[in-house]
């Protein structure tokens, strides 16, 4: 995401989650921001980030936590949207 000024970037990263869903095993968590109030699912005004959690061969878990590029993203398509790190 990009923003104006470093300020504006803190503001939005403290400020709550708007919708966490968890997959039912556990090993993926979808995170929505919506840039407007009362979005609907379907609006494009959704950050996204997706963290996904699995064990190594080692037996130590592994956390990945991704971004979909921009606010302009669909809750309903955050399982085929691109995240990048």
């Amino acid at each position: 995401m990009k923003f104006a000024n470093r300020m504006e970037a803190m503001a939005f990263n403290q400020s709550g989650w708007h919708i966490i869903e968890e997959s039912a095993d556990g090993n993926t968590i979808y995170m929505g921001k919506s840039m407007v109030p009362d979005a609907d699912e379907n609006d494009p005004v959704w950050a996204i980030k997706k963290t996904t959690i699995s064990l190594r061969g080692d037996g130590k878990r592994v956390t990945v936590i991704k971004c979909a590029e921009g606010c302009r993203n669909r809750w309903s398509q955050k399982e085929t949207l691109e995240y990048l790190y």
